[in-house]
């Protein structure tokens, strides 16, 4: 049997192509499931047709197609438990532009891990080692590559001009973003029957947030995105698709109308991980929190004999502007050299207690993610046999690229049609085999140069921003040319307010969470998103809020409850009647920088567990 199952394993991307491009034929009903097993491939999402709207005018828009790569586990056995009842969790990282591969996938939620924190129980010679704190104790994982990001890519025409053709609006912007993303749910639930009722919980990190609150309001309010009623974004299709799952789903008549809290009982619960939530409100209130006496940033500047040089009181008029956040974050970064991801790091130097960099961290989780083994132990799947990897099924720019791991045309280090003895062809050669040659390239590169830093900044600078590099495009996280779309596109030129730091997104939150339970994370090491500013931030709402209140344990663990106090007015705005005010988890991560699962992967999972059993808010 084991030996079945193995075999069964690496034949079922295949299966898995076939059971997605059938996904919305497959209903509960009556279907014959397959077991459950490790699954890793793509999801094809068609070319989307939507609008922008603004006022009385609108825009409008088609996307690129795009494969999106998707990694299963099944939950473990449990005689006491049925896998139809237990729990899917679907995780993003965020970015935007930075992959679920690298980061949740990679760090203590899966049932493998690469774990480098700094090295962790995973030696720098092994791939990856068993996780001791799976969250397939809970129940089934699915991990996605956001549109761009990781192993996911975007096609195009090959005369695509991607300057102005690809990174537009039609594929960056958070709305179409979620709703590549709402759609690939929706059909991984249809190919699955044996767990396409399950209860769904959506993870997200960082931008994650802000990506996985538009998911939950474009799920949750599927109708008025299809008729023109929302504000900003119309995408008829989306809604057809999101009406027929559901009708499928409770066998009713179609077209029959759902309600938000009914939708939730499907789709009501959200982890986020220090998420980015309100925009430039959270932006604000984080840079006036680190510019009052004895912040955070101060602390950091004391531990190096430094003072933290904070924005001009009264500014000269030749002066250019200065953002509090931002100017703090720099600080920490290029006159600290800490990384504001985990304040016990340095950047790019070594660390006097030892830890590695972040940008060492950062390189040595990228080149596993490079190779075969790690990337077969960790997806638990035999990577090979996935077709939308190999060149030969990808297009590819000139210069860019339209994924975290481009392959750039100019450096295939195998024609097509040659091959090196003893290797494939480049047509035929995985993606991920194909990488190494590149990074020798720019090595080889690096090492002709007449840069005097020793260091491997120059190597992998785009991380953090700090210049460009030959191969950037290669590596970056977020790479510049997702990133950039996202806050500069022909629709924010005409003033569309759709970039990840508009307020909307918190207006998005507050209506989603009367209906959505909530859990986020406090980390005490990452400077880079202060989740200490959410809490004031989602003040800044006084059309929806009377009041916010933070309120910690008794027992001195440091982890809070948020409780929000709604207008009485604010009923009409948020479309939907709801009682009293709402309450959210919030527990603290003392010894964690931004990557929670990595820093304390024990708390964070039995903390997940107690929430889930409803022993937490």
């Amino acid at each position: 049997m084991a030996s079945y199952l193995r075999l069964l394993r690496q034949g079922s991307s295949a299966l898995a192509t076939i059971a997605f491009g059938l996904s919305l034929c497959v209903s509960a009903a009556g279907a014959s499931a397959a077991p459950l097993i490790p699954e890793a491939g793509y999801s094809h999402v068609e070319q989307i047709t939507f609008k922008l709207r603004k006022e009385t005018e609108h825009l409008d828009f088609t996307s690129s197609r795009a494969e999106i790569f998707y990694n299963f586990h099944p939950a473990d056995p449990d005689a006491n438990q049925n896998p139809a009842t237990r729990p899917l969790f679907v995780f993003f990282n965020g970015g935007p532009g930075c992959p679920t591969c690298e980061g949740l996938l990679s760090t203590n939620t899966g049932p493998r891990s690469m774990h480098p924190e700094p090295w962790g129980p995973t030696p720098k010679q092994a791939a990856t080692s068993l996780n001791a704190y799976s969250w397939t104790r809970m129940g089934h994982l699915l991990y996605i590559d956001a549109p761009a990001t990781g192993y996911s890519y975007n096609l195009s025409p090959t005369d695509f001009d991607y300057t102005f053709g690809f990174y537009d609006a039609q594929n960056f912007n958070p709305y179409i973003d979620a709703a590549q993303l709402v759609r690939v749910l929706l059909r991984f639930l249809n190919a699955h029957p044996d767990i396409r009722n399950n209860p769904v919980v959506l993870v997200g990190e960082s931008y994650g947030g802000t990506r996985v609150t538009t998911m939950l309001n474009l799920l949750l309010n599927y109708r008025r995105y299809g008729d023109g009623s929302d504000d900003i974004y119309v995408d008829p299709q989306l809604s057809k698709e999101v009406q027929t799952f559901l009708d499928q789903r409770h066998q009713k008549p179609k077209g029959s109308v759902y309600a938000p809290s009914f939708i939730a009982r499907q789709f009501g619960r959200q982890i986020l991980i220090q998420p980015q939530l309100t925009g430039a409100n959270q932006s604000q209130v984080t840079g006036d929190l680190y510019e009052e006496a004895n912040s955070p940033i101060d602390k950091l500047a004391s531990r190096k004999g430094m003072i933290f040089e904070r924005c001009p009181l009264a500014p000269r008029p030749e002066d250019p502007p200065c953002d509090k956040a931002e100017n703090a974050i720099r600080f920490v970064m290029f006159t600290l050299d800490i990384s504001p991801y985990h304040t016990r790091r340095t950047l790019k130097n070594q660390g006097a207690d030892g830890a590695d960099s972040e940008l060492g961290v950062t390189m040595w989780t990228w080149a596993r993610l490079f190779t075969t083994k790690p990337v077969r132990e960790l997806l638990d799947y035999e990577v090979t046999w996935i077709d939308g990897l190999y060149i030969n099924n990808r297009y590819a720019f000139d210069y860019d690229g339209h994924s975290w791991f481009p392959y750039n045309v100019k450096t295939e280090p195998y024609p097509k049609g040659d091959a090196e003895p003893g290797a494939l062809p480049g047509t035929e050669r995985p993606w991920i085999e194909a990488m190494p040659q590149a990074l020798e390239e720019a090595w080889a590169q690096y090492q002709a140069s007449t840069d005097p830093d020793p260091t491997l900044g120059w190597l992998f600078p785009q991380v953090f921003g700090l210049g460009l590099a030959p191969i950037y495009n290669f590596v970056s996280c977020p790479p510049l040319g997702v990133y950039n779309a996202f806050y500069t596109n022909s629709a924010t030129a005409m003033n569309y307010d759709i970039t990840p730091q508009s307020n909307r997104y918190g207006a998005l939150f507050l209506e989603n969470l009367p209906f959505v339970k909530t859990m986020i994370t406090n980390a005490g090491l990452d400077v880079m998103v202060y989740t200490p500013a959410l809490p004031p931030s989602l003040r800044s709402y006084p059309e929806l809020v009377k009041s916010v209140d933070v309120q910690y344990d008794s027992a001195g663990t440091g982890d809070a409850t948020i409780r929000i106090q709604y207008q009485t007015f604010s009923f009409a705005k948020l479309r939907s009647i709801f009682p009293r005010g709402q309450t959210i988890w919030f527990p603290t991560y003392p010894e964690a920088g931004h990557a929670v699962s990595a820093g304390m992967p024990a708390k964070l999972l039995n903390d997940v567990t107690a929430w889930m059993a409803g022993t937490k808010p």
